[in-house]
């Protein structure tokens, strides 16, 4: 597998395009015994429209082993970040399709404040940030948004 097969399965698992915007792959070399900071050395940038740096380098040829982690970037723009961990490695199946995503973090939701009051759980999507301050922030579903701030600044949530 290339770094351009797993740019393409994490942008699959997260619900990201594959036609445009920059990725990037850097792998994390621990620092120290804590295993919390990381020296980065990058490995390259996927270009969806033009290959990239890191197109076509085998991850194979990375010499990973197992609990060794690399850091992907989706949309340097954004700056997406994303820890990629290791975890074995196996002997490939014949007719099974890789990489292989083993577990995915569920994200926590932020629920709207309006429902909230009204005792549904609706998720927000959008955060007023004319509203928010440093303690509090203003999460809105979009049919609240739409109501009561369609005039307000208004920015997606990414979960």
């Amino acid at each position: 597998q290339t770094f351009a097969n797993l740019d393409v399965a994490i942008r699959d698992a997260f619900g990201r395009d594959r036609y445009d915007h920059m990725g990037g792959f850097w792998k994390l070399i621990p620092r120290g015994k804590s295993q919390k900071k990381f020296r980065e050395i990058e490995i390259g940038d996927i270009n969806p429209l033009e290959e990239g740096t890191a197109a076509d380098l085998h991850v194979g040829g990375m010499d990973l082993k197992p609990g060794d982690k690399i850091k992907y970037v989706y949309d340097f723009g954004d700056w997406v970040e994303h820890e990629i961990s290791l975890k074995q490695i196996i002997t490939a199946e014949a007719g099974k399709s890789y990489p292989v995503m083993v577990k995915r973090y569920k994200p926590k939701y932020e629920y709207c404040i309006f429902c909230k009051k009204e005792g549904k759980d609706t998720v927000a999507m959008l955060i007023c940030l004319q509203c928010s301050t440093e303690k509090k922030l203003v999460v809105l579903c979009e049919d609240c948004a739409d109501k009561k701030h369609e005039e307000d600044y208004l920015e997606e949530i990414i979960y």
